[in-house]
Order: C-alpha cells, then structure tokens, then sequence
C-alpha cells in the first residue's frame, strides 16, 4: 500500500489536481510546522487509510516525485482528484471513515463510458478499490480485482486525456506505454506483500485480474512474470555447462542440481504461459539440450578413460529425464537418436554374443538339412561341423564377465533369445563338447537375477518336482508296513512254541509265548514312532517348499509390478 499510503499527494495533503503554485504553498505550511516540531494535518489525509508519515525529510521525497511530468501522473493514479459536487461529498464521506457512502456517490455516476463529465468518479473510486484491498493487513481480492478493472477502463479511454490535463496541464507530453507499465509494476508491488508463503495469492491469481486489458499490457504482464523463472533457468543452464565441460564425470551431479534449480521455475513458466508458449518450448528445449550433454558427455568420458563406473544407468536416467521435459523439433530428434545410440553402445557386445550363438544354431541347421538330402546319405557325403573352431571362439567370447552382463541386462528379448540359443546348442553339439554348453548354460542359470522370468519359471518348476516327489513320499510313509519280515519271523516262532507244546510244561510255554508277543509289541511301537517321525519330516520338507514357492512368486509379481510403475513414470510427465 506505498504508494497509496505514503502517495506524495497526500504527504503534501492535496488532492492530485493542486498547480504547482498550490503544492509549493503547502510546502511552505508544512515545514513552518515542522520547525517547530510539529505535524500539521490536513482534510485529504483520510486517516482511515492508515499512518502517514510527514517529516522533512517525506516532504523533500514527496515534491521530488511529482516535480516530473511522467512521475507525478503516475502517483496521481494511485490518488484522489476532486472535479465537481460528487467528489466533495464522497471526500466528506471519506473524511468521516464512511467508505460505503463514498463508494455508493461515485457508483452512481459511472453509467455509460469514461467521460468528460465522470472521469474522476473512475479515477477516485478505483483508487479508493485498490485502497481498501489491503488496508486492514490482508488482501480483498473482490477490492482489488474492481480497482484494476475499472482503472483500466479509465486508463485505456481516449477520455483520459482529461485527467492528464487536470494533472500536468495541457501541453504536457507523456508516454502512454511507459505510464501504463508503471501503473502495472505499482500494482504489482501493492500485491506483492501478500504472494508470499505457501498460501499467498499466486501469480495465475494475478494475470486474470487484467484480462479486460489491451493485448499488449497482457503481454507485458506475462514477460514480467516470465523474466525472473526464465533468467534463473538460463543462468543455471550457463552454470552447467561451464562446470560439465571442466568436468563431465561429474555431470551426473551437475544434472542433480540444474533439474533442482529449473523444476519449480518450469512449473511457474507452464502455469504463467502455457506449454504452447514460444518461450516455454525454447527454454525446455535449451534445459532438454543441456541435460542431453551431460548425459552424453559423462557416458563417453567414463567409458573412454575405463573408469570403474559403469555410466550406462545414470547416463539413461539423464536422457530420459531430458525427454520426460518433451522438447520439441531437433532437440527431440536429437534426444531420441541419443537415447537410440545410447542403448545400442550399451548392448553392443550382448547383441555381438547373441548373434554368435545364433549363428552357430544356423550352421548347425544347415548341416542337418543337407545330410538329409538322400543324394548325400547315398554318396556317404555327411556334413560335419568343426566344433573345435565353435569351442575356441566360444572360449574367447562367453566368459563369466558376459554372461552375467547378458544375465542382468533386463532386456527380456534379448535374455530369452540368448536362453533358447543355448538350448538348441545342448541338442546339436557332440557330446564331447555339451559338457561346455552345459557349463554356460548352468552360470547364466546362477547370474540371472530371482525376478527374470527363466529364473523363475525354472526355480520354480524344481520346487514343484521336489514338492511332487515329496508328497508321493509322503503317500509312501503313510502306508508303509514297519518291520514286516521281523514281525512275521516272531509270529512264526509263536506257533513254533504252540506246535511243540508237549515238550514244554505250560508254564514254560506261556513265558515264552509273553516274550515273544513282547518283542512283537515293542517293534509295532517302534515302527508307528519311526513312521510318525518320518511323515512329520516329510510334511515338514513339503510346508517348508511350498513357503519357498510362495515366496518366489511374491517376489516375482512385486517386481513386475514395480517393473511396471517404473515404465508408466518414465513414460509420463516429470512436470
């Protein structure tokens, strides 16, 4: 509220239309008071508005502020100018505190254009709008919003020229284009207190409020908004690039920052403009560039200078955070070509190994459909390949380093591909040679990750197998007789000692009877415990399998879900 408060108009206690000889006179008034330590008031000093402050030294600032044309138009604005009866009364209101009075005096004169005749009713009451927006500490948007509105109506009115006559006279020249910047940079700084903090009023709050304004106003308000977001990106995009070019090993760190420093500014600029804004693309395709560079530059570096980072990782997240900003024409060309080169320097030497299998696959068919030629088997001319010329090169090409390269490349196609190749190796090689294929076949198994698909489907189908063997074991230990040959023997050596019983004294038969029904006894105890003890185990082996399969197949749908998340994010807006 400045320069309403603290306007130089009223500093001096005048309304905006005083001669110059009037305004020195009040001067002179002011500062005899102030000689003598004391403040004069006066009737337009509407104290309702707030404090005001009037030194020697306000006094000295005031006059200085309205001693140029330009200046003192513009401060008078944002003050009160008295033409006719109407204005006395609403000043009379004014004076007593009485706001909606004052308003209601000057709404009744405001019908039809701006004219001769109610000029100052647009001119006293936008004023008195934009006043009262903030003069209790907080910010009437309804107020503020009728003080814009109707100060525009009276400022882009050829019928202005007679508040700039009541003003600065009639042989003044003033610059319309200047003056109306001004008015929007004051009303800018009037609201400004109240845009800050997480609740403040908003810059796409502010823009709507002028949208009865000419199109070139507009476009000034949008170049004001954009300026500062612009120029913070721009100089953080000038910052990168000379720190990356310093050190492009780095430049994963120098993303960090730069994406940092840009978002909220992108945000701004995509709320204030518009994504199809000329200015929004150019910046994002400059951002876009950068990040690219960065992503390029750190790659080639590490790689080139065979560091122990491996680059790819983050040098993909760099380009796909600089394609998730969706530059446009050659830069997104010049991303998705990157992006494209990016992934093939990556799976080169995979794609190298893949063909190599593959070919030997193609040999090994073309043989096998040639000694399938009668012709052939009938002249004794069987193909064979040279399999000590596969076995040397796959030596030097597959090692372990490769194979686990291919194994947690998480390119599905080519995992598959590399894994079906192999299979049909195993099924053409000679068997002096499987052992090999077998050898790779088996480390490729151990260094593909739980969550690939072969590791899972094979993982689980050796769980499934253990857990079908275990329940037939289960099966089997629940109707397995114990101790059937030792049982069956007792109970024959009891009808032994039944059969000779003539021999034996009935006591002497019975004893033995007893003892060996004891036996018999103690061995069915024994066997039920031992058979009990087993299934226990085997249920046991069975519960602790299917926790096994359980698991895998938690960890498998949680990474496909994951696996998925991950490639809708990437494939969405970062904004």
């Amino acid at each position: 509220m400045g320069i309403i408060k603290q306007n130089p108009f009223r500093i001096l206690g005048l309304t905006s239309e005083a001669t110059e000889r009037g305004i020195q006179k009040q001067i002179g008034i002011i500062k005899r008071y102030a000689e003598i330590g004391k403040s004069k008031t006066f009737d337009y000093d509407f104290n309702s508005l707030g404090e005001i402050s009037r030194n020697l030294e306000d006094l000295q600032t005031a006059a200085s502020k309205i001693e140029q044309a330009e200046k003192k138009i513009l401060h008078a604005l944002f003050w009160f100018i008295n033409q006719n009866q109407y204005d006395e009364i609403a000043f009379n209101n004014l004076i007593n505190s009485n706001y909606e009075k004052a308003i209601d005096v000057w709404e009744k004169t405001l019908r039809g254009e701006v004219s001769q005749k109610n000029f100052s009713s647009y001119q006293n009451l936008s004023t008195l709008y934009l006043a009262l927006s903030t003069i209790n500490g907080s910010l009437n948007v309804e107020q503020l919003e009728k003080g814009i509105e109707l100060k525009g109506r009276l400022l882009f009115s050829e019928n202005v020229k007679y508040l700039f006559e009541e003003v600065c006279g009639s042989n003044s020249l003033l610059n319309p284009k200047a003056l109306n910047q001004g008015f929007i940079d004051e009303v800018i700084n009037l609201i400004k207190p109240y845009t800050e903090g997480t609740n403040g009023f908003s810059t796409k709050q502010i823009l709507p409020l002028f949208d009865s304004y000419p199109s070139n106003i507009k476009k000034y308000l949008q170049d004001y908004f954009t300026s500062t977001p612009l120029s913070i990106i721009e100089n953080e995009i000038e910052k990168t690039i000379e720190i990356r070019k310093k050190a492009p090993h780095n430049a994963d760190k120098f993303v960090k920052i730069l994406y940092k420093v840009a978002k909220p500014e992108i945000v701004k600029l995509k709320t204030i403009i518009g994504i199809e804004h000329v200015q929004y693309k150019m910046i994002i395709n400059k951002l876009a560039n950068e990040i690219m560079q960065c992503s390029i530059e750190y790659y080639n570096y590490h790689i080139e200078n065979s560091t122990e980072i491996e680059p790819y990782k983050k040098a993909l997240k760099m380009a796909k955070l600089a394609k998730s900003l969706k530059p446009t024409g050659q830069e997104e060309a010049r991303i998705n070509d990157a992006l494209n080169n990016l992934e093939d320097m990556r799976y080169r030497e995979i794609h190298e190994v893949v063909e190599f299998i593959k070919g030997i696959n193609e040999a090994f068919d073309k043989v096998n459909e040639e000694n399938k030629s009668l012709t052939n088997i009938a002249m004794g001319r069987i193909s064979y390949l040279k399999e000590d010329i596969i076995i040397e090169m796959t030596n030097q090409l597959l090692n372990d380093h490769i194979i686990k390269k291919i194994a947690h490349s998480d390119r599905d196609e080519l995992i598959n591909t590399f894994f079906n190749e192999l299979k049909k190796i195993l099924k053409n090689i000679s068997k002096s040679n499987v052992e090999i294929f077998r050898k790779l076949m088996s480390n490729f198994i151990v260094f593909l990750p739980v969550t690939n698909n072969i590791k899972y489907q094979i993982k689980k189908s050796r769980f499934e197998k253990d857990l079908e063997r275990l329940n037939n074991d289960l099966l089997k230990a629940k109707n397995k007789k114990m101790y059937v040959a030792k049982i069956e023997a007792l109970e024959s050596q009891k009808l032994k000692i039944n059969i000779w019983k003539f021999i034996k004294t009935r006591k002497k038969r019975e004893r033995q009877l007893a003892e060996v029904q004891q036996r018999i006894d103690s061995l069915k105890r024994k066997g039920l415990e031992e058979k009990k003890n087993n299934i226990e185990q085997i249920e046991k082996f069975i519960l602790d399998i299917k926790e096994r399969i359980e698991e895998l197949e938690k960890i498998y749908s949680e990474h496909i879900l994951v696996k998925e998340n991950v490639n809708k994010y990437e494939e969405g807006e970062i904004f």
